[in-house]
């Protein structure tokens, strides 16, 4: 074996480790909400600082659908969505009107409610700081 195919070879092997050591493994499968959570029609509320809109509101697998008397049918489109345990996903967060993605965080805080939170609130410090009386949009089931 000369020098050069053995360089050739071993360039080679090295570009081929790194290349798969680098990839991610794709499944194919993207995060989506729990069935348990696109089964129900859940009713928009808001924290305790302003009043209620007592919309109703379906998920989908990466979307939810509001629907209000006054201003009609909305979507909500939930990009990124990652879940993280069984009760906590992170997404970018976008309505069809704006063009600026949000980062929230979706709770399933206890089985009759869901919370989705801002990364960055106004007046909050933190992340994901909102809660029941200032910042959360909280979701009831109906």
């Amino acid at each position: 074996m000369t020098l050069k195919n053995s360089l050739l070879i071993g360039t080679t092997a090295l570009a081929l480790g790194m290349v798969s050591g680098v990839s991610k493994p794709v499944n194919g499968q993207a995060a989506t909400f729990s069935h348990y959570i696109r089964s129900h029609v859940w009713i928009r509320t808001t924290d305790g600082t302003q009043g209620g809109y007592h919309d109703k509101t379906t998920f989908t697998n990466r979307t939810a659908t509001v629907r209000d008397k006054y201003l009609g049918t909305q979507v909500w489109r939930f990009y990124n969505l990652r879940k993280t345990n069984s009760r906590t996903y992170y997404a970018n967060f976008r309505t069809i009107n704006h063009g600026k993605k949000y980062p929230v965080k979706i709770q399933l805080r206890s089985k009759n409610t869901i919370w989705l939170v801002h990364k960055h609130f106004w007046h909050l410090k933190g992340n994901y700081t909102g809660n029941s009386n200032f910042g959360a949009v909280i979701f009831k089931r109906a």
